[in-house]
């Protein structure tokens, strides 16, 4: 699962880059780079943490131990 959403995160930041060289070669509407930068935000807002959090919390673990 975690392998998973790091593979959906990592997608969302390169469409991220991508989108906006599609943009800047005019390929792209301001109107569309508006949406898929929106919607690659949110993806990226929902599955970074589920990755992200558990190396935080395996560290607090080790930590208290």
């Amino acid at each position: 699962m975690r392998v998973f959403v790091q593979v959906i995160s990592g997608a969302v930041l390169i469409g991220m880059v991508v989108v906006s060289a599609l943009f800047y070669a005019g390929s792209v509407s301001d109107d569309q780079l508006r949406k898929w930068l929106l919607a690659c935000t949110v993806l990226w807002f929902v599955t970074a943490p589920f990755w992200m959090e558990r190396r935080q919390r395996a560290q607090q673990e080790t930590q208290a131990d």
